[in-house]
């Protein structure tokens, strides 16, 4: 069960991490979203439509595993994953997404801000659902690295995330001026 000191500091690191990448992206157009520095990197636009993308495919897992929490696999034996999450940060260690949250086509800007919005305000309301029962705290969603991680795990994991690729699109907008 995670104390509500700590999912208040959670749901704190959530949103700096969120205002990191939104403050960049949401003064822009679509065109300016759209560019690219050079063919192999992620325009802003699809940085943040990977976001999205991401932490909408958590939260439909975890609701999931929450409506069903009787089948759900649950934490076992000391957390020390969560001293790796934190790796997410450093961007010389590169891992690539998951094909499922690769964007195909970047979405407009204002769908990005709309559904980061949606996904954020979901991601929370079952963080702290599951924190309010210790049994629903435990349940894991499996990591294409980390392995199992609990639901405050994940939203850690989502922070660092967003924390990497909101420098990235800092990097990029500076890179691809006309």
């Amino acid at each position: 069960m995670t104390s509500p000191n700590a999912l208040e500091k959670l749901e704190r690191r959530l949103a700096k991490a969120r205002e990191s990448w939104i403050s960049l992206l949401s003064p822009i157009d679509d065109a300016r979203a759209s560019r690219r520095s050079s063919p192999s990197v992620w325009c802003p636009a699809e940085i943040g439509t990977h976001l999205v993308l991401t932490e909408e495919v958590i939260v439909l897992q975890f609701e999931k595993l929450l409506s069903s929490s009787a089948d759900a696999p649950r934490a076992r034996g000391l957390r020390w994953k969560r001293f790796l999450i934190p790796t997410v940060l450093i961007r010389s260690i590169h891992r690539p997404a998951p094909k499922f949250v690769v964007p195909k086509t970047p979405l407009p800007v204002e769908e990005i801000l709309r559904r980061a919005e949606t996904s954020r305000r979901r991601l929370i309301e079952n963080a702290r659902f599951a924190s309010s029962q210790p049994a629903l705290a435990q349940i894991t969603l499996s990591h294409p690295f980390f392995g199992p991680l609990t639901l405050a795990e994940w939203c850690r994991t989502v922070a660092c995330h967003e924390g990497r690729h909101a420098r990235q699109m800092r990097e990029e907008l500076e890179s691809s001026r006309p």
